[in-house]
């Protein structure tokens, strides 16, 4: 079993310590009955999720239960965003890794990289909406109603991911500005990553 390797923090703006709160409510007979533990912020071909003994590619905002499986073959790369601690793990190569309630654990191959992001001010709560998984609309992310932005223009700026930041920095970021109720900044987000992006149809969901 390969060891965790930590890499040192890294500042990022998008968003720092990030606790998702939801309600978990949908239909898809293989999740079992519990809250998520990490949502997926970005992921290459090659990675699937394992859960209840089925499995499926692996997309873009889906949540992962406590017990799921990882697998990724050649050169495949996935980073998962941990809920209650707001940690990312970038688990990169071939292999497995299996998830519990706050951290992965490498089972075969695959090196996990785990990079834990320093809060830059008050603790923000942002919760994932709506994932399109197959042309299916997952409702385990509710989407928030439109609302007035509870935070200032300077802070959404300050928290604003630099243009060469990743993937999974900005789709955070986008998960933020929802939370907030900054509704059409993330729309203009969500709409730059599914451009970016176009084989994620669950950015492209949001954006709607």
């Amino acid at each position: 079993m390969m060891p965790l390797m930590r890499s040192s923090p890294i500042p990022r703006r998008a968003c720092g310590r990030a606790l998702i709160g939801f309600v978990l409510s949908l239909s898809w007979p293989w999740v079992r009955a519990e809250q998520p533990v990490a949502v997926i912020v970005d992921t290459s071909p090659g990675v699937s999720v394992h859960e209840s003994g089925i499995g499926a590619r692996a997309v873009i905002l889906r949540n992962l239960q406590p017990g799921a499986d990882v697998q990724l073959e050649g050169q495949a790369r996935v980073v998962l965003l941990f809920i209650r601690s707001g940690v990312e793990y970038t688990l990169t190569g071939s292999g497995t890794a299996s998830l519990d309630a706050e951290s992965v654990r490498v089972t075969s191959g695959a090196v996990a990289v785990e990079r834990r992001v320093p809060q830059p001010g008050r603790e923000v709560r942002v919760s994932p909406a709506r994932v399109t998984v197959g042309g299916i609309a997952l409702r385990h992310f509710p989407v928030r109603p439109a609302t007035n932005p509870r935070v200032s223009e300077q802070e959404i700026a300050e928290r604003r991911p630099e243009p060469s930041a990743s993937l999974a920095a900005r789709v955070t970021f986008a998960l933020w500005l929802e939370e907030v109720g900054a509704t059409e900044e993330a729309k203009a987000s969500w709409k730059a990553l599914a451009a970016e992006r176009p084989d994620q149809a669950s950015l492209a969901a949001r954006a709607r």
